[in-house]
């Protein structure tokens, strides 16, 4: 039989039921729609290829749709062995998040929750197998506090090592002035928390403070040189330090002397010059000004961490909103910057420092918010 031409039959042309045949051989076949009931196939798939229904291999595939879409599910024949079935899904960065055999095999970040933990002083709770991001830790109660510091009297130094305190033997209350502190210390790099919970006995301090090294003033997104400790100058009582920083506006010389503005600052101490961790952050106090006349604010922020000489401080300039109130339009282009004036603390070299778990009824119960 001849071949027909191309197009010269036509839908027209074709009553519905006027062709019927048990096999039709095609190259190709395009449909708007089509009732089909059962269906050989090798390969079915969507017009952007995020849906691959893969018949002869006996898999499903579905990817997303970023610029360079990932696999996100593949169900069915995994592999080429006769056992490797199942689910598989994977992260927007192609982490393997689950496996066949119902495996986590990375972390997923999870909505905020909070728990608490109960930990003696000096445990650690890992908790890079619930977040991704460090957790905010505080402290709820128990341990030995100001509730129960009849049995102060009978606490043996156990908290002196690692440059904490010094002396030996039990606390001698009429000598010295209890302080309790309880925090959880987030060691980022180790992806957990480190629990304090103990009884600072104090005697006499001394003030101290570290400078920081050039540069002490910082323009917005830099980090300032870090805080200058000497190792003689620790511990700290507590492990509390305070940074002391100034946020200065200045609008440009040619704004209209009627208009007012408001400025406010993001500043966050870190520690570590790399992969460095941060350890406390704030929003400054709104500046209030006027016209091109610049303004301050002063103001500080503290933070508990057990630090050495050799660790490195540093301020950062994190974020800056710098608006009109009145009078003005557009941006309020200027310079603005931070200066670190110093890191302040108390030492007491002979401080005497004690559990405050000596016993697991002694537990410190904290609190772990995730970020993520």
């Amino acid at each position: 039989a001849q071949h027909l031409a191309a197009d010269s039959v036509t839908t027209g042309a074709i009553a519905a039921g006027a062709v019927r045949a048990e096999q039709i051989a095609v190259d190709e076949l395009s449909a708007i729609s089509a009732n089909l009931g059962d269906v050989t196939a090798g390969v079915f798939r969507s017009a952007d290829n995020g849906l691959v229904v893969d018949a002869t291999n006996r898999l499903i595939t579905i990817r997303d749709q970023q610029p360079m879409p990932i696999e996100r599910v593949r169900l069915g024949r995994l592999g080429p062995g006769p056992e490797e079935w199942g689910l598989q899904i994977r992260s927007a960065s192609g982490l393997l998040v689950l496996d066949a055999n119902g495996n986590v095999g990375s972390i997923v970040d999870v909505p905020k929750r909070a728990q608490v933990v109960e930990a003696m002083n000096g445990q650690e709770w890992v908790y890079g197998d619930l977040y991704s991001e460090p957790p905010v830790v505080a402290y709820v109660g128990g341990g030995l506090t100001w509730d129960n510091r009849n049995r102060w009297g009978n606490l043996s130094q156990t908290y002196q090592d690692s440059g904490r305190g010094t002396g030996s033997g039990s606390l001698t209350l009429s000598q010295y002035g209890i302080i309790p502190r309880f925090f959880g210390e987030v060691l980022h790099e180790q992806k957990k928390v480190k629990f304090h919970a103990f009884l600072v006995a104090v005697g006499t301090t001394t003030p101290q403070t570290a400078t920081f090294l050039s540069p002490s003033q910082v323009t917005l997104g830099n980090f300032t040189g870090q805080a200058n400790i000497s190792a003689g100058q620790l511990p700290a009582v507590g492990h509390n330090y305070t940074v002391r920083w100034r946020f200065r506006a200045e609008p440009r010389p040619t704004l209209d002397l009627d208009a007012t503005w408001d400025a406010v600052a993001r500043i966050e101490v870190w520690l570590g010059l790399s992969n460095p961790i941060l350890l406390a952050s704030i929003w400054t106090p709104t500046i209030q000004g006027t016209g091109p006349t610049p303004s301050e604010i002063s103001g500080t922020i503290a933070f508990q961490r057990e630090l050495t000489a050799s660790d490195a401080v540093r301020v950062k300039f994190a974020a800056l909103i710098w608006e009109f109130r009145s009078g003005g339009s557009g941006s309020v282009p200027g310079t603005a910057r931070v200066d670190a004036q110093g890191m302040d603390w108390a030492q007491a070299a002979g401080a005497l420092y004690a559990s405050a778990t000596p016993t697991d009824a002694d537990r410190a119960r904290f609190l772990v918010l995730a970020q993520r």
